[in-house]
């Protein structure tokens, strides 16, 4: 190769000790998701289009439908067919047959008090029956985009048949939560319920814990949410935070008691130190990855701005493949490297196998000598490459932020050896 027909991008160097902010987040859920709603930018997944039971996160759905047909003046009670037809061991908020109750309070009792038996009423009065109602689910769901969900029943009470995806349902979550009735019912932390009839009161107390100020989970910055259980589907939770400009909704599902509130407050966390919210005067908007350390903050945006990386919303900070540095480092250049390192490459070996996952610091080592012998770099530059990547103090693997340090570093020696050598 000749060092004339590189392309060389000059930067300047300053080796600082790296700090780390946020990579991405460990999250003990089965499934999980956090995405920006506005964007529906995804920003964290685990196991997003795989089936889970919602359990009564289902009633995000159903109150959204209820909503839409929002009937303020009307008047519900409480019906001996849903004693009938709502298994018995549903949660309820403790309302009789021939209980009435205004059409704002069933709002509350499904989105705050999980009532299954409010939920099953209020849809009868919307759809005249559960299957109408379902079939208006389903075509609900699929509107907004949710194509991986169905739904059978109001009220997520266990059904086989009954089910949904991380993915779908922080589709429907955020168009429940957009709409400023559910919000504000949803972020409510205690609501006094009135029984019509009997001129009784109810006090409700929303069962998730981040309005709580005493509960460790409480979070000022949650606007609403929605709790779910049963045995099969385990804890099932969605939410919505505003951080600043940036809107958060984040879901769980089969989780644990607490680690649910844990897990969602784990994603709110990392949303908010690694995106901001963007927009522009023409109503554009879009969301900004700032997930690097202030050590790798210069060596992204030159990643970026010259197109070695394309943007994403995975960390900077979090391991990167060996293919991923490989990328990079051709991007630099007018031509692939990756055939010049057949040996190291080729389809039968190991190592092969190896650089399609984050590889050790001793790979990445190997790696970089090759690289650098293939491009003619002085033995110092190599060696200071092979120094940096195997500092002890650093991490197990190769982080993306480093590799967009290592390979400005290839261009920067590059062109120093082309200076001296001329």
């Amino acid at each position: 190769m000749k060092k004339r027909n590189l392309i060389l991008l000059i930067c300047a160097f300053v080796c600082t000790p790296l700090t780390y902010a946020t990579p991405s987040p460990s999250v003990q859920a089965e499934g999980a998701i956090l995405i920006e709603p506005h964007t529906q930018t995804v920003l964290y997944r685990k196991n997003i289009h795989s089936t889970f039971y919602p359990a009564s996160t289902t009633k995000v759905l159903t109150s959204l439908l209820l909503v839409e047909d929002m009937q303020e003046g009307a008047t519900i009670t409480k019906s001996q067919d849903s004693l009938i037809n709502v298994p018995s061991d549903s949660s309820h908020i403790g309302l009789k047959v021939g209980d009435s109750y205004s059409y704002t309070d069933g709002l509350h009792a499904i989105l705050m008090g999980s009532d299954n038996f409010v939920s099953y009423d209020m849809s009868i009065f919307n759809a005249s029956s559960i299957n109408a109602f379902a079939d208006k689910m389903n075509a609900k769901a699929k509107s907004l985009g949710a194509n991986a969900s169905h739904f059978v029943n109001p009220h997520g009470y266990h059904d086989p048949n009954h089910y949904t995806t991380p993915y779908d349902l922080a589709l429907i979550t955020s168009a429940a939560f957009d709409n400023p009735t559910l919000a504000q019912i949803s972020g409510t932390p205690t609501y006094n319920f009135n029984i019509l009839n009997t001129g009784t009161v109810l006090p409700l107390k929303h069962t998730a814990q981040f309005f709580n100020p005493s509960s460790p989970y409480y979070n000022k910055q949650v606007l609403a949410a929605k709790t779910g259980y049963h045995t099969p589907a385990g804890r099932t939770l969605v939410a919505k935070a505003q951080y600043g400009d940036l809107e958060l909704v984040a879901v769980v599902m089969k989780s644990g008691y607490p680690t649910y509130f844990e897990d969602i407050n784990t994603l709110f966390e990392y949303g908010a130190q690694n995106f901001e919210f963007l927009s522009d005067a023409q109503h554009n908007v879009g969301v900004k990855n700032i997930s690097y350390s202030d050590w790798g903050h210069p060596y992204i945006n030159h990643a970026l701005s010259n197109k070695w990386i394309t943007p994403s919303a995975k960390s900077y900070m979090d391991a990167a493949t060996g293919m991923d540095w490989l990328q990079m480092v051709e991007h630099m250049f007018p031509y692939p490297l990756k055939p010049l390192l057949a040996d190291y490459l080729v389809p039968t070996s190991t190592f092969s196998y190896q650089l399609n996952h984050p590889l050790s610091r001793t790979e990445s080592a190997k790696l970089f000598k090759s690289l650098g012998v293939l491009l003619n770099l002085s033995p110092s530059h190599i060696q200071e490459g092979i120094n940096f990547i195997q500092s002890p103090e650093k991490t197990a693997s190769l982080t993306l932020e480093e590799y967009a340090y290592l390979t400005q570093f290839i261009g920067h020696s590059i062109l120093t050896d082309r200076v001296i050598t001329h």
